[in-house]
């Protein structure tokens, strides 16, 4: 979801794709099966890919609920850092979040850290804005597209 990981591709046992869009992984491997693979099919992939077929409007309404304290803070200059605090035990949770940011912030993520204590979620998204995107913008945004909302 918008995050770029820098590690090196594990050998290849079948297709692979292996350019950069924006995902969390920007790349693949298809280990082989009984059938071969056909060559075409990192083509299609990445077609899909660039075309935002793996996000839809419609994948919003299954979105856990939302429900905590949110902090927008600029980590360094031109990377922003998005708080959120929990006690509510929901799942799904991070994709929730990593979902809001990609969509309405339009961010590029480059990292994440999540965890738990006294009962309580932690959970830590680290973007880019997009150029003209200015912070007080976000947090408007964060206010009526991520607070106490449901999918």
């Amino acid at each position: 979801m918008g995050a770029r990981l820098k590690h090196p591709p594990a050998r290849t046992t079948g297709g692979s794709c292996r350019r950069t869009h924006g995902l969390a992984l920007d790349f693949f491997h298809i280990a082989p099966g009984e059938k071969p693979i056909r060559q075409e099919l990192s083509g299609i992939v990445e077609d899909a890919i660039r075309v935002h077929r793996h996000t839809v409007e419609s994948d919003e309404a299954g979105l856990p609920r939302i429900d905590g304290r949110f902090a927008l803070t600029e980590s360094r200059p031109g990377q922003q850092c998005l708080r959120f605090e929990t006690s509510c035990d929901a799942g799904g949770l991070i994709y929730a979040l990593t979902y809001k940011v990609f969509r309405y912030l339009e961010g590029n993520i480059h990292g994440l850290t999540a965890h738990t204590a006294r009962g309580n979620a932690y959970i830590s998204i680290y973007y880019s804005l997009p150029a003209g995107k200015a912070l007080v913008e976000a947090r408007a945004i964060v206010e009526s597209r991520f607070e106490n909302s449901a999918g």
